[in-house]
């Protein structure tokens, strides 16, 4: 199937069947998750939740998404947000990049900003 067809026939899910998910298809769907792309050499991580009592706590906790809590797996990416663009060497290949990708001036700004954090 071409990724055109994929993206135009894409549903979100609410209800979930009562249907363990096996290992397997878990890690198969970690290793398609590694390959996504990632923004600002932003280091991110994943996690798999199957324990009820957790996924509970999370239903509670989201807004207007209590379904979430009824999945049979919950699949998380975190991202570590105090990585500071200013820290970074001139050389790095990630400044580089972003000043490639955003213009240089941009990069710079945020680079020497006080309030780059809030900014970010």
């Amino acid at each position: 199937m071409e990724l055109i067809e994929v993206m135009k026939n894409r549903r979100s899910v609410r209800k979930f069947k009562d249907q363990k998910i096996d290992e397997e298809t878990i890690q198969k769907i970690l290793e398609s998750a590694k390959l996504a792309p990632e923004t600002d050499t932003c280091n991110y991580y994943f996690g798999v939740i199957k324990n009820e009592e957790i996924k509970k706590r999370i239903g509670k906790e989201t807004l207007f998404a209590n379904w979430v809590e009824k999945a049979p797996v919950i699949f998380v990416c975190c991202c570590d947000i105090s990585w500071d663009i200013a820290e970074q060497k001139e050389d790095d290949y990630g400044v580089i990049g972003n000043k490639m990708r955003y213009g240089e001036n941009i990069i710079n700004f945020l680079m020497t900003n006080e309030e780059r954090k809030s900014i970010l």
